[in-house]
């Protein structure tokens, strides 16, 4: 396959948002939990979609008619189901997807140009970051660790836009990941350690959306790390490793650069 083909396009990115973020809004008449049809159009939603990314190098319209089929399919499964507002939400969904496959196919083609996504990593030093525009998600990342350590160490700290409040795993190996729904635009993501000097990942990776991995290796004390994109790209998921550490590693904060 050709290199330039396998960029992830930011049509499906844009799909992806557009279909999951509404259909995860849904909530009853009292506006407290989504209900049990609307939690499970978001969990069908994710997983066909993001099924759907991962294949969309082949650059084709399947994708898009596949997202046609089964979004009918919820529509009259919500509308069974007495979910009519979730229903006539997702049913607008889908009289937009002509309009985002146009557009993913310009990005197809724009791409085929030789625009290749190339992430590359490198330190950055806590002064340079403050010189960086940053952006904020647009809603908070759903989040997953392997262990936390007991006490305010949860992952919610890593995404809360204060450095003195940290994520830690419990012991010096786990693994976290950070769901992005809406996708975030950006031109680096960056990561900054837990500042305590004994809590290092010895051994460990960050991933970008579930396919570019980069080793790091003694990453703490408040070492910072930036994954740099090159130009915007839409960000849905981060996943930070620790193979082997010492004490407690963990994330003080993630930050988006424009």
């Amino acid at each position: 396959m050709n290199e330039n083909t396998r960029r992830p396009h930011w049509g499906i990115k844009l799909l992806i948002a557009a279909i999951v973020l509404p259909v995860a809004q849904m909530t009853p008449a009292n506006g407290s939990e989504p209900s049990a049809a609307a939690q499970k159009a978001i969990d069908r939603a994710s997983e066909a979609f993001q099924k759907n990314y991962e294949s969309y190098e082949k650059a084709n319209t399947k994708v898009f008619k596949d997202a046609e089929r089964d979004l009918e399919r919820e529509v009259e499964r919500l509308t069974k189901s007495g979910d009519l507002q979730a229903a006539l939400r997702v049913k607008a969904l889908v009289q937009s997807l002509p309009q985002l496959q146009a557009r993913a196919e310009a990005g197809h083609r724009q791409n085929s140009l030789g625009n290749v996504f190339r992430p590359t990593m490198r330190r950055m030093t806590w002064a340079e970051l403050q010189t960086k525009p940053q952006l904020k998600p647009g809603a908070p990342p759903r989040a997953v660790a392997s262990s936390t350590h007991p006490g305010n160490w949860g992952t919610s700290n890593a995404v809360d836009g204060n450095r003195d409040t940290e994520f830690a795993f419990l012991g010096g190996t786990g693994s976290v990941v950070f769901d992005f729904v809406p996708a975030i635009e950006c031109s680096a993501v960056v990561l900054e350690s837990r500042r305590g000097g004994s809590d290092i990942v010895i051994r460990g990776a960050i991933q970008i959306n579930g396919k570019h991995s980069f080793p790091i290796q003694h990453f703490g004390g408040g070492e910072i790390v930036a994954l740099m994109m090159g130009e915007d790209f839409p960000i849905h998921r981060i996943q930070f490793v620790s193979a082997e550490g010492s004490l407690n590693p963990g994330i003080a904060e993630l930050y988006f650069l424009k």
